[in-house]
């Protein structure tokens, strides 16, 4: 473990260049309690090639009390098991998440997750995959999401598994709907919309889909994959 951020606020960590190395304990960043206002700026993050998913090969980590505000912006990530992996309360979803424009290479299990966020800007990433995943691989996952989400231009290709992974996610209403659009995905398997608050069968190759207008729209993204199904 080399960075560990404890009850932590207000801090932005910028243009570090981080290579823990070992055959088992190879975190780059470790957080966990109440943190608010973190922003992960332009990191560089190279961890060991490894096959196994264990969160100990997570480049940064975040398994919070209470989280709010957490931005990761710009950060480059290798290897690994887990690149960019934050996990908020179940009951106090964490607001203002901001995940945009980093770049996520080999790494084999959880590229980027996110679970228990009140929505979030996911844009302008590029995920890719070169070698063996673990099957269960999803390029960007969001677990038990709810609040406005950004999905928009990202590039997500490469290795086992599923390019997007979104679970119980649901945008907020007609007003203001959640946007999936302008992205690019090449999984092996599927791009999965698990049950969410979306209604739509997404093709193969997708020019302009729009789901229920109350939840999200999915628009001019392309996905070449075989079938993928929104419950």
């Amino acid at each position: 473990m080399f960075v560990r951020f404890d009850n932590s606020s207000f801090i932005t960590f910028r243009n570090v260049r981080i290579e823990p190395t070992g055959p088992t304990y190879t975190r780059g960043i470790y957080a966990i309690n109440t943190i608010n206002n973190l922003t992960f700026e332009n990191l560089r993050i190279t961890l060991p090639t490894t096959n196994s998913g264990t969160e100990e090969r997570a480049a940064i980590l975040l398994r919070p009390s209470l989280s709010s505000n957490i931005r990761f912006i710009n950060n480059t990530i290798t290897g690994g098991s887990h690149g960019i992996f934050h996990v908020g309360n179940s009951t106090n979803l964490s607001p203002g998440t901001v995940f945009t424009g980093n770049t996520l290479t080999d790494v084999y299990y959880r590229p980027a997750y996110f679970q228990y966020m009140a929505g979030g800007i996911f844009n302008n990433n590029t995920i890719t995959h070169s070698g063996v995943s673990q099957g269960d691989y999803y390029g960007l996952g969001l677990d038990n999401t709810s609040g406005y989400t950004e999905i928009q231009r990202n590039r997500i290709t490469g290795a086992l598994g599923h390019a997007l992974r979104l679970y119980y996610c649901a945008g907020v209403d007609n007003t203001q709907p959640s946007i999936i659009a302008n992205n690019f995905f090449i999984p092996t398997q599927t791009t999965l919309l698990f049950p969410c608050s979306m209604e739509s069968r997404i093709p193969t190759s997708i020019t302009t889909v729009s789901t229920t207008p109350q939840r999200a729209k999915l628009l001019t993204s392309t996905v070449i994959s075989r079938w993928a199904t929104a419950l």
